[in-house]
């Protein structure tokens, strides 16, 4: 799977992209501007929200707002990751964005009437933008994952056996080191 770095450097390229195209083909400024804020909004609100270690975005939200917003923003992600699997529906780019989409809002709707507030609803282009532009950055994510899983596998079968038994033994032990911290870490908490 690509790095956090590598898929918010595709996301930045992938608006850059939206933006010309649509400039050239004629769109308003402002139907620009929600897609390519959709675009944006997917490095923050990336279908690796259901990692339960936490990935770049919780990780910019905290540089950028501190680390009590930080906090907060896994903390309301957390029921997410929890409901589901990683690579899974999440992944998924139309039913996974709707997904994220679906829980964001639902959540922000919640707290607005726990507050006593209208909650703001976008007409129907306004979303359709936004949703369009995160629906690009999500399937660029899915092509990414999959290429550089099919990429890893197709290493990992040239190895000769003993190299794979051994390269497997690694990631078994890895992968048990892994769980083992994130154990640590959830009962820190």
């Amino acid at each position: 799977m690509p790095s956090g770095k590598t898929h918010t450097a595709m996301t930045l390229g992938a608006t850059v992209v939206v933006a010309g195209v649509m400039w050239k083909t004629g769109f308003t400024a402002e139907q620009i501007r929600f897609a390519t804020t959709g675009c944006i909004t997917g490095v923050i609100v990336s279908p690796d929200l259901d990692v339960d270690g936490g990935f770049l975005g919780h990780k910019i939200v905290t540089q950028y707002f501190g680390m009590i917003a930080g906090r907060i923003w896994r903390a309301f992600w957390l029921p997410y990751a929890w409901i589901f699997s990683h690579r899974g529906t999440s992944h998924i780019p139309v039913a996974g964005t709707l997904g994220r989409v679906l829980y964001l809002y639902g959540m922000y709707f919640c707290i607005c009437v726990d507050l006593g507030e209208a909650p703001w609803v976008p007409d129907f282009h306004t979303s359709l933008y936004l949703l369009t532009g995160l629906v690009v950055v999500d399937t660029l994510h899915f092509i990414a994952d999959h290429i550089s899983t099919a990429l890893k596998r197709r290493r990992y079968a040239r190895l000769p056996l003993p190299l794979r038994r051994m390269q497997a033994r690694r990631r078994t032990y890895a992968q048990l080191q892994r769980a083992a911290s994130q154990k640590t870490q959830r009962l820190r908490r």
